[in-house]
């Protein structure tokens, strides 16, 4: 190959990469905004975790699922339009992250009151078995009292006999 014809492969193969390039471009732009999203998701799906783990009620972590599932079907919808509707995919992306900082907002919120909630059953359970304990032990006493004064009685009310 003489130079003018490597001259002439450079520019194909440097036009060539240009257009890969170029076509790989926007999916690049796709990819990290799913990949903000999934970040976001994951942010969300850890937080009503920790509710969860908290104490919060299946009935308190339904509205979160919910808004989950509603920010998953935003995701999808926007990843199935195509390039010309870049508009409607960024309107979309972001209705979706509110959506998902809301989740995660509400979630921090539901664990910090179901912490606080299971503290004070454990306290009120805890109290109530000292409580209870006391009464036990109270109850314990008065029969162990009753029961004395009954034999003494009892012993006192025999009577000697010769056989």
């Amino acid at each position: 190959m003489n130079d003018s014809e490597m001259a002439r492969v450079s520019k194909w193969l440097v036009v060539t990469i240009l257009v890969l390039i170029a076509l790989t471009l926007p999916t690049t732009f796709i990819s990290l905004a799913q990949l903000n999203s999934s970040l976001s998701f994951s942010q969300a799906i850890v937080s009503v975790n920790n509710a969860e783990a908290a104490g919060a009620t299946p009935t308190e972590i339904l509205p979160l699922v919910a808004l989950l599932n509603r920010a998953l079907e935003l995701n999808q919808e926007a990843s199935s339009l195509t390039s010309n509707q870049n508009g409607n995919r960024d309107a979309l992306v972001a209705v979706e992250q509110q959506i998902l900082a809301n989740v995660t907002s509400e979630a921090n919120d539901l664990a910090a009151r179901s912490a606080q909630r299971t503290y004070m059953n454990r306290i009120i359970t805890y109290a109530s078995g000292i409580i209870v304990a006391a009464i036990g032990a109270f109850a314990c006493v008065l029969a162990a009292e009753f029961y004395e004064k009954y034999r003494i009685k009892r012993t006192f009310q025999m009577t000697v006999r010769r056989t």
